[in-house]
This record gives structure tokens, sequence and C-alpha cells, in this order.
């Protein structure tokens, strides 16, 4: 999950972070989608392991996934950015405000644009999938708002979206193999199967942004724009 000349340790240092969020989540959230009450599932299991007051299961969810924007902007960096022995606190709190809402609310566009075009039959919403899935990484590595990031990823991906597509189609693969050989272990752990479960989850959503920032720095190369990785941000003020 690193790139050339990066430490493996930060990868799997970022895995760790995401796996402590995902556990969080999952202990104190209801887990009836997972583990419903019937079987082969043991009575009980749609409970959270630790009953919290739905207030205070709503605030962590939301600081979780605040957290979890972060962790994905910093992931970014680090593998769109050069050789990095250790995982900088830059990396997490460069433009920090302006990074997060710029990543909300390209999250929130994104989704409903795309949305709207599996409606459309489908085939659109491929398309704008494709087309639009690079606007992350211009909002954390060059500092774009989410409506420049947009633009910059319907650019970037002229030319390769049927690359992009396949590539996509192979990950979503890969996430899938790896869902099943860390869920069905998971189903005989009961209540607690959700330890298991978010190993596998963790470790697809680094190694998704990894691969993330790989096909945009190889796009981003045969375009032409850049002769030797992204270059450097200069941070707002």
């Amino acid at each position: 999950m690193a790139s050339a000349g990066q430490s493996p340790a930060n990868g799997l240092l970022l895995v760790a972070i995401s796996y402590v969020l995902n556990v969080v989540n999952a202990a104190t959230g209801p887990r009836t989608a997972a583990f419903p009450d019937q079987a082969p599932f043991p009575a009980g299991a749609a409970q959270p392991l630790v009953p919290v007051p739905l207030a205070v299961d709503a605030v962590l969810s939301l600081l979780v996934g605040v957290v979890g924007m972060v962790v994905t902007i910093a992931a970014l960096r680090l593998f769109v950015g050069e050789e990095t022995e250790s995982l900088s606190v830059d990396l997490f709190t460069r433009n920090g405000v302006w990074a997060l809402l710029n990543f909300v609310a390209g999250t929130i566009v994104f989704g409903i644009v795309v949305f709207v075009g599996f409606l459309l039959l489908v085939v659109p919403g491929i398309f704008l999938l494709t087309t639009l899935f690079y606007w992350p990484v211009f909002v954390a590595v060059e500092d774009e708002n989410f409506a420049e990031a947009l633009q910059s990823s319907w650019e970037l991906t002229k030319g390769s979206r049927l690359r992009v597509f396949l590539l996509g189609v192979v990950f979503f693969v890969v996430a899938f193999v790896v869902s099943v050989v860390f869920g069905l272990p998971a189903v005989l752990l009961g209540p607690v199967g959700f330890l298991v479960t978010a190993v596998g989850t963790s470790f697809v959503a680094i190694l998704g942004n990894a691969v993330l920032a790989s096909a945009y720095l190889q796009l981003q190369a045969e375009d032409g724009s850049t002769d030797a990785g992204p270059t450097p941000v200069v941070a707002r003020e």
C-alpha cells in the first residue's frame, strides 16, 4: 500500500487508525443488518456491544465520520507525495478546515450526481462515477475546492475512462473477496465478529486510497502535467 520509496509501515499505520475508528463505530452502534436475530445468528447479536444513549451514539458516529475523512485526506497526500518515512502531522492538519469542508461538500455533490446518473438507466451513473472519481485527490493534494476538483477529475480522465472503469471493476472484485474472507469467520464469532470484519474493511479502505493515488499519478504523467510526482502545494493562509 506504499508507493515507491515509502515505508510500508505508513500504510499499515493508516490501516490501524482506520480499524480503531471502525471498531468504535461498530461497538456502540446497532448491527441489525449485519447480525439479524435469526438463524444462523445468535439471539441478541443485533444489539450494540457497548450500549450507549442514542445521542452519544450519534455524536460518536459524527466524530468517527469526520476523523475518517481526515484520515482519507492524509492517506491520499501520503500516497501521492514524495518519500515519507513517517506519518507527518502535516498530512492530517494542512489546510485542515478548508480541506475537510470541501471534502464533505464534494462527497455530497458527488453522491447526488452519481445517484441521479444511476436513476437515468444506470449507464450515465457509471460514466459519471468513472469520470468524477478522482475529485478527492484534487481536494486533498492540490487544495482545490470541491467544484474545481470535480472539473479537474473530468479533465484528467479524458481518453482514459475505459481504463479507469476497468480498474474500478478489478478493485471491486478484490474488495468483495477481502470482505468475504473476513466476513465469514466473523459470523462464527457472533456479537464480537465485527472485530474481524473491521480488519477487512480498514484494509480495503486504505488500499482504495493507495490505488486511487497511484492511478492519479499515472494519469497525470500520461497527461504531461507532471514530470516527477505532484507539484508541491502551498498551504492556504
